[in-house]
């Protein structure tokens, strides 16, 4: 068996110029662009022209599974490469495609069949021109439509299965993609003879196997997003306590303060009445102001974020603010009106970005003469803003091998950035903007109000 079909592409194997145009060239183009557009829908991701064209040509020559199977990768290949230029994580490319050959190659031949009884049934001696030619887009045309409302019906299903299965398993996604290729090995020995079988059990087959498909996907899908949100609800209430027991140590200091106040205001009044201007002075600098700087401190932190309304980026963001000041770091929050993280944005993925963000402008401002940080949280114009500046040990860094996302970077923003471009990778309507000048560093994170 010949692993592509080169004769479609040779004229002088139809018996006449139209026979090829019509059989070769133009249907099998239609039958690549099912695959492309498909693919498109399910993704909703616009496809060059030039792309339907490629997919043609390349599904034109695979008739057997070792085409198809050599069809689906190289599809996959120019898609992640070229048509998608690296923005989508490899994993998910590969999946989606993978499930759109699923679906177009058991309901193409699903649907195919019907539409060959039928025709048999309302013309039991059927015509040349119909029976070659027009019979076959008849077929492609009836089976896009179910192809395009299957999609339609499963897309929320497939999202789930692409961010909670995908993204978190991969080994599994990649055994079920395999599965799938196996399933169109089945199909090829139906469809050449060498596995006989009655045409009722053909659709049971296939009708099984997608209904199998899909459950796969829904019920995996469902595990993991029940295993996240456990996880998540875990973390909101490991972040709640802690935010409350930082509150209650800020009490304890408050309590104590009040305390000593008698006492302080004691020792300052024993110092006046003594007009004992060097005591007070004393009794000022080592009881007044150290008691002072202990209570603000914490108090205008958490004031700083009052208007910040999620409890776990709140938590997390004043636990980065008390290490930075440890360590000798100036910290400015501007958060100047009540704002919550918008939806589109997966609060453990905001968290875990917002972590790295703060990571990399604490190790990196502890090594500049300013030693300054800034984080901003607004929204403008339809889009949230997540800013976070520091200032740099350099004048200005080079951006490149952060925007190529290299493994080994010089600059402390390095650090994380591969697993931030991996979470972002996920979102591709946030947009990911670094700046450096005048020995200050920022990144943005752009996150549409709306989907």
């Amino acid at each position: 068996m010949p692993y592509f079909a080169i004769p479609s592409f040779i004229p002088t194997m139809y018996p006449s110029l139209w026979s090829w145009l019509s059989s070769a060239v133009l249907f099998n183009l239609c039958y690549g662009s099912m695959f492309l557009f498909s693919y498109s829908r399910l993704t909703k991701t616009k496809i060059a022209p030039i792309y339907y064209v490629i997919a043609g040509i390349i599904y034109a020559f695979a008739i057997t599974i070792i085409g198809t199977t050599l069809a689906i990768i190289l599809m996959i290949l120019i898609l992640y490469l070229f048509a998608l230029h690296k923005q989508t994580n490899f994993n998910i490319v590969a999946t989606q495609f993978f499930y759109v050959n699923l679906l177009c190659n058991w309901l193409y031949g699903l649907i195919g069949q019907t539409v060959t009884m039928i025709y048999r049934l309302i013309s039991p001696t059927p015509t040349y021109f119909v029976s070659f030619y027009l019979l076959s887009f008849i077929r492609l045309a009836c089976a896009l439509v179910v192809i395009l409302y299957v999609i339609k019906l499963t897309t929320k299903i497939f999202e789930n299965y692409e961010r909670y299965v995908v993204t978190q398993t991969p080994i599994l996604a990649w055994i079920f993609n395999i599965t799938i290729i196996v399933s169109l090995y089945f199909l090829y020995a139906i469809n050449y003879k060498m596995l006989v079988i009655s045409l009722p059990v053909f659709y049971l087959i296939g009708i099984v196997l997608l209904i199998c498909g899909i459950w796969f996907m829904k019920h995996t899908a469902d595990y993991y997003k029940f295993k996240t949100l456990s996880y998540s609800t875990m973390f909101e209430l490991t972040e709640l306590q802690q935010y409350t027991s930082q509150i209650e140590v800020m009490y304890d200091d408050m309590r104590r303060f009040r305390h000593d106040y008698k006492n302080i205001l004691y020792s300052l009044s024993s110092a006046i009445d003594t007009n004992d201007i060097t005591l007070v002075k004393r009794a000022f600098d080592s009881v007044v102001i150290p008691t002072q700087k202990d209570v603000t401190t914490s108090t205008s932190v958490l004031a700083d974020l009052k208007n910040l309304q999620n409890i776990e980026i709140k938590s997390l963001v004043y636990n980065k603010i008390m290490q930075a000041l440890d360590k000798g770091l100036n910290f400015e929050v501007e958060i100047e009106h009540k704002i919550k993280l918008t939806d589109n944005f997966e609060l453990l993925d905001a968290v875990r970005c917002i972590s790295i963000l703060l990571d990399n402008a604490i190790n990196a401002a502890i090594n500049s003469k300013e030693k300054k940080i800034n984080f901003s949280f607004f929204n403008s114009n339809g889009i949230q803003y997540l800013i976070v500046g520091n200032s740099t040990k350099e004048e200005m860094i080079d951006l490149g091998p952060l925007v190529q996302q290299e493994g080994k970077l010089g600059s402390s923003h390095g650090i994380g950035l591969k697993n931030l471009q991996m979470i972002l990778a996920r979102y591709p309507n946030i947009q990911d903007n670094c700046s450096s000048n005048s020995y200050w560093f920022e990144q943005v994170l752009m996150i549409p109000l709306k989907s």
